[in-house]
């Protein structure tokens, strides 16, 4: 390395950020203070095995929080910083000009050979020098999807953090290269004919992978895509009675479980009955509901897409078995309650912090033992007490 390198680099604020190789628990960089230069950057060198220099590696800078269906969302590249470099001849590479964020950097040759390390920017006038980046075979993961009764639905499977993604053939088969180590992989099904253009079925998968393996992810199933939402009320009556039978409780009268606002179904209150088998997926027509009461019902598990109810203002999930919150929870931007508390949640979806409205939250008696910093943050400013409330050895 010539002088003037040493120079620039002795010259650089060197806080460390852990190499991650693939996606691990995460150690922040914080730098406080603004110095008025509004310039952030992250450097880092990258090598082979035996700690030569390699030029012309393709550098992907992405938030944590990215998938590769947004990279044509102009709204999201405006409020995030994704960009692309490539090293020199000594292996050095420079991101520059960064917006606060959590950021997976990823090197790759020859799509053959990579790495990936994670760090975050908290201010405008950061500099990371991130550890060396020792590239390896990058590994090979495989699978099928099938959405039941749906063959024309589009299934794809996309990476946190990382440009990569790969469409569901025509037998429900699919086929991926990764860098080592831990990932969340996303799959999510789209139908065009949806008046609702968004997914109508997802779900994220926690995946740890080796040099060269090749791994077996598995073969899942997805939902058939919601039918449309009721526009009378006569149709959010025949959904409540349909959630009544599942719950045992066909002969309720609907008016002790229900409020109406002309003539639509307002609110539902099922507070105490059993959904120990989950709620028929029909509450998702439920279109012009704003509360919704669910609590000490034993619910296992979330009913998909609950971001198609976009008039919802207060949730309660409190007292069941939940494991997760819905990841398309940013949708409910009315939402100011919602109560969590007493279920075995271990990570909320970044979306969440999309509920700009939300005035009360929450989450104790979980299992939220090690979140994002993000997310860390946002639950101090929404529920205070969440820390000394959670389920953790």
């Amino acid at each position: 390395m010539n002088s003037n390198r040493i120079f620039r680099l002795a010259q650089q604020v060197m806080p460390t950020c852990a190499l991650l190789i693939a996606l691990c628990t995460p150690q922040s960089v914080e730098i406080g203070g603004s110095s008025g230069t509004e310039i952030s950057e992250i450097t880092g060198t990258i090598t082979d095995h035996s700690g030569n220099p390699v030029e012309g590696a393709i550098v992907r800078l992405r938030p944590l929080s990215f998938l590769s269906t947004l990279s044509d969302d102009s709204s999201y590249r405006a409020q995030h910083s994704i960009i692309n470099a490539v090293s020199d001849d000594e292996g050095f590479f420079i991101l520059t000009n960064l917006l606060p964020d959590s950021f997976v950097v990823e090197v790759t040759v020859d799509d053959t050979l990579g790495s990936v390390a994670e760090c975050q920017i908290f201010s405008r006038d950061t500099t990371v020098s991130l550890p060396a980046f020792v590239l390896e075979p990058v590994a090979e993961i495989s699978g099928s999807i099938e959405v039941s009764y749906y063959p024309d639905a589009s299934v794809k499977v996309q990476v946190y953090g990382l440009d990569r993604s790969v469409n569901v053939d025509s037998f429900g088969n699919f086929r991926m290269q990764i860098p080592k180590g831990k990932h969340l992989l996303h799959f999510g099904a789209t139908l065009a004919t949806l008046s609702d253009s968004g997914e109508f079925d997802h779900f994220d998968l926690s995946l740890e992978v080796y040099p060269g393996e090749h791994r077996d992810a598995g073969s899942f199933n997805l939902r058939p895509p919601p039918p449309e939402s009721c526009s009378d009320g006569t149709c959010d009556s025949t959904v409540v009675r349909m959630i009544l039978s599942a719950a045992g409780k066909a002969d309720t009268p609907l008016d002790s479980v229900t409020e109406s606002d002309n003539g639509r179904i307002v609110s539902l209150n099922l507070r105490g009955f059993n959904l120990s088998k989950g709620i028929p997926y029909d509450v998702n027509r439920l279109a012009a509901l704003r509360v919704l009461d669910i609590g000490n019902t034993g619910l296992p598990t979330m009913f998909p897409d609950i971001g198609r109810l976009v008039n919802l203002e207060s949730v309660s999930l409190d007292n069941n078995m939940l494991e997760y919150f819905a990841t398309t929870a940013g949708r409910l931007t009315k939402l100011y309650t919602l109560d969590l508390h007493n279920n075995r949640i271990s990570s909320l979806h970044a979306s969440l912090l999309d509920c700009t409205g939300l005035e009360s939250l929450d989450v104790g008696g979980n299992k939220l033992c090690s979140v994002w910093r993000e997310i860390a943050d946002w639950l101090d400013t929404k529920d205070p007490d969440w820390r000394a409330s959670q389920w953790c050895k």
